[in-house]
């Protein structure tokens, strides 16, 4: 827990076609938002300086966000339900720095300007469940164009 700093996220798949034999083919949407204040581990912070003299100190604050388009193929097993997929992402971030100077008694925030990128991802997975429980784990890993590769487990509930 970093206080000041939040990750929030979530996704959203669509049955596409379930055939009796085959594969099942579904279409999935991802989200994701992150804000970093590491200064307040005590990391992250920067003296602001005039002519030698220390007027305060500003932090550093990351933010990104995240959408996603994916289409999966899999196939439904007794105990678990493997899957294969490629899609799209945008990602875009900035980093913000807000900086309090006493003499003052005022704090600006400068920002950097939002960057952005489209990629290529492609991953590949497993989820497993316990049917009397509708207890999911899902284990998934993924490459990037961007490179941002990925590795995540996933707990959740089915009903």
């Amino acid at each position: 827990y970093i206080p000041g700093s939040y990750i929030v996220g979530g996704n959203l798949k669509v049955l596409l076609f379930e055939p009796e034999e085959g594969l099942t083919w579904a279409a999935r949407g991802n989200y994701s938002r992150t804000s970093l204040n590491p200064s307040r581990l005590g990391i992250g912070t920067i003296p602001i300086e005039v002519e030698g003299t220390e007027l305060g100190e500003g932090s550093m604050i990351f933010k990104t966000s995240t959408w996603s388009a994916q289409i999966l193929a899999s196939r439904r097993l007794d105990f678990a339900e493997p899957y294969i997929g490629g899609g799209l992402e945008w990602t875009s971030g900035q980093i913000e720095v807000p900086v309090s100077i006493p003499l003052l008694g005022d704090t600006q925030t400068f920002s950097t300007d939002a960057q952005q990128a489209f990629g290529l991802t492609v991953f590949g997975g497993v989820s497993f469940r316990v049917p009397e429980l509708g207890l999911r784990l899902a284990l998934e890993g993924g490459y990037s164009t961007l490179g941002m590769h990925s590795m995540g487990l996933m707990l959740g509930f089915g009903f």
